[in-house]
């Protein structure tokens, strides 16, 4: 068990150490999105639910939802961000702003 809480800690904080870097659940590959699976099976887990009670499928879909929304905005974030941070130079050239 201490195995497996470690083990979901690790995989949660390098999924959360780069935002610019973060992949959409759509470009994981077959063992991160199992790992990504166990992790949200352990969020509802730990809120309280098992998985007879009817309440657990429920929670699995509302996790998964709100993870693929949180990546996707991180990746826009990252791209935002780097748009943001390129450098633009604009010259007059015969009356017509040119910019790159």
């Amino acid at each position: 068990m201490k195995i497996q809480l470690f083990a979901a800690v690790v995989i949660m904080v390098a999924l959360s150490s780069c935002q610019t870097k973060t992949k959409v659940v759509e470009e994981m590959s077959y063992s991160e999105r199992k790992a990504l699976a166990g992790v949200i099976t352990r969020r509802c887990v730990e809120q309280g639910y098992t998985e007879k009670s009817p309440e657990f499928v429920p929670c699995i879909k509302a996790e998964t939802e709100g993870e693929t929304a949180r990546r996707r905005r991180a990746r826009l974030h990252g791209e935002l961000m780097a748009i943001a941070t390129q450098r633009v130079t604009c010259v007059k050239i015969s009356g017509v702003m040119r910019c790159n």
